[in-house]
């Protein structure tokens, strides 16, 4: 193959690599998708804990002992593992006073750059720094000290980098789509 074709490749290999682009960012988003709706399903123990622990405490006058440390890791686990999914369908918090008067192909450019300012780095850091909590956790088989329970809670501290990876995933698909708008032009409003 000459250095022609690699640097100036034919038209039908970027329409390929478009195509098998287009298919993996689909992909990313019907699995955030499908994530966020399973996730959802952690309210019913959170509900049901909450629950237990009422009619424990306040009929029966027998509080639990783990109640308040399952309704901590349930909603802690809700609350993070549905931060990809919100990405999908662009509600998290931002400051739009500004951003909602710009142009689409000027909010496209805004979103490429807080990605890689910030989105990315951060979301890295989690990963890598959250992967090694997580294993200093389990190798220590640290427990809550706050409980009388006392729970081991590598778990729970696991779902820190698993939040990140699913958020950059999203954050992955959400940053190329905003490319290929600037790409294709499609950034009239």
């Amino acid at each position: 193959m000459s250095w022609g074709k690699l640097l100036f490749p034919p038209r039908h290999y970027e329409e390929n690599v478009m195509s098998f682009l287009e298919r993996l960012l689909s992909k990313i988003e019907r699995f955030s998708h499908f994530q966020g709706l399973a996730v959802r399903w952690l309210i019913l123990p959170l509900i049901f804990v909450l629950n237990y622990e009422i009619i424990a405490r306040f009929v029966f006058n027998a509080p639990t002992d783990w109640a308040y440390d399952l309704t901590y890791f349930s909603y802690g686990a809700l609350y993070m593992l549905g931060g990809a999914y919100t990405l999908l369908v662009d509600e998290h918090v931002r400051i739009e006073f500004l951003y909602m008067k710009f142009p689409k192909r000027t909010k496209s450019i805004v979103d490429i750059m807080g990605y890689l300012i910030f989105f990315f780095p951060i979301v890295i850091a989690y990963i890598v720094y959250g992967i090694g909590y997580t294993w200093e956790s389990y190798h220590l088989q640290e427990c809550a000290k706050e409980s009388i329970w006392a729970p081991i809670i590598w778990p729970y501290k696991a779902v820190i980098p698993i939040t990140a990876i699913l958020l950059f995933l999203q954050g992955f698909a959400h940053f190329m789509r905003r490319i290929l708008e600037l790409k294709k032009g499609n950034t009239h409003e």
